[in-house]
């Protein structure tokens, strides 16, 4: 049986929704507090007088996500590592996996500290962006003038400016301005998260990656320790049936572990070329001379389609994302009103993911949508 990303998927998963749902908490705070008092003077006062309470609230709840991560990071990966020794003994028809030895043990642990190394790295971006919204929301319920350069200018809150300020703003465009800000963290969420070779994340999208990447790094650890322990080196690289730009040169292609083949590339080189990037689906299965059957050369015609199909899954990723963040609008809604608006784009999108499985090769995965 070959050893992929799906190998342990659904540990990665399990773990990365306790990042969807801290978002989406911190972003129901961030509504829930805002919308208390919104009708009454001195709203903006009060509520930066309230800034340094909601932020202990919020490290308390990165500290809750750190610990239950913490808790159930070294089970899954362990478990994926198990898998992938498994799977090894199943691919080969033979042999014993080697999950309790030493080294799988060292492997865990070492791919344990980098994966919440990673993690652990979002707690300070995840703090600031609370703040931020938090403060640009106040700011906004608390701005009624435009400057001559186009720039708000806040209203004064004393007594004598307050009647103004009311009379001006209205209840109902404090509200808006407070929801409008609301609306754009929450479509956005927590940002600004940067892999090795420069790309962009979400707060979700960055954990899912991370933790993708560390379960399936165990799983093919245990994959590759088990075959080694049975006295085989090499591996043939299984057809994705649509493989990115930078993955599909390598389908078919035999790999050494250990690097020692003067035959074949090892798979360090493949990974170094781009085999194997998060959330890639490749899977590897053991070679064995004369046994192990070859993929036949593809066509034009099957380039191309395979090519069309890694379209469409990555047009329905981008749904996905979209019908997350309406979920967190629905989150931080503040009345009715909005929360009506909220699910009306929900729905919107997932009319469009609906659409989109009908018409295309993609299919939907409901998990992917979730926001906890």
């Amino acid at each position: 049986m070959p050893v992929s990303r799906a190998t342990a998927e659904d540990l990665a998963r399990a773990i990365a929704a306790l990042y969807a749902e801290g978002e989406r908490l911190m972003m129901e705070r961030i509504a829930s507090n805002l919308k208390k008092g919104i009708e009454q003077p001195y709203w903006a006062t009060k509520k930066l007088a309230q800034l340094q309470s909601y932020r202990a609230e919020i490290l308390q709840l990165i500290t809750d996500l750190r610990q239950e991560v913490a808790t159930g990071l070294p089970s899954a990966l362990t478990e994926a590592y198990k898998r992938g020794g498994l799977a090894a003994v199943e691919d080969i028809g033979r042999g014993t996996a080697v999950t309790n030895r030493l080294g799988g043990l060292r492997a865990v642990e070492k791919i344990t500290n980098e994966t919440l190394a990673y993690l652990n790295s979002t707690e300070t971006r995840i703090l600031w962006s609370a703040m931020d919204a938090y403060k640009k929301a106040v700011t906004a319920g608390s701005t009624g003038f435009i400057d001559s350069s186009g720039l708000p200018v806040a209203l004064s809150e004393n007594p004598v400016n307050q009647g103004v300020s009311q009379q001006l703003l209205g209840t109902q465009t404090r509200r808006q301005a407070v929801q409008s800000t609301l609306d754009d963290f929450a479509s956005s969420g927590v940002t600004g998260f940067v892999d090795t070779i420069g790309r962009g994340w979400s707060l979700y999208s960055y954990a899912s990656m991370a933790l993708s990447a560390g379960t399936r790094n165990a799983a093919i650890a245990g994959h590759l320790d088990t075959l080694q322990e049975n006295g085989l080196d090499l591996v043939i690289v299984n057809e994705d049936g649509s493989p990115c730009p930078d993955c599909a040169p390598w389908e078919g292609e035999i790999l050494s572990i250990s690097g020692e083949s003067n035959e074949y590339p090892s798979i360090d080189d493949a990974e170094a070329d781009g085999l194997g990037h998060p959330n890639c689906m490749h899977v590897y299965s053991a070679y064995q001379e004369g046994i192990t059957q070859l993929y036949p050369e593809k066509s034009e015609e099957e380039v191309a389609a395979q090519a069309q199909l890694y379209q469409d899954k990555q047009d329905e990723r981008a749904i996905e994302r979209s019908i997350r963040q309406a979920k967190n609008e629905l989150a931080v809604a503040m009345d009715s009103t909005a929360a009506r608006a909220a699910t009306s784009r929900v729905e919107y999108y997932q009319a469009q993911a609906r659409e989109h499985v009908a018409t295309s090769g993609a299919t939907r995965d409901y998990t992917r949508e979730q926001i906890g």
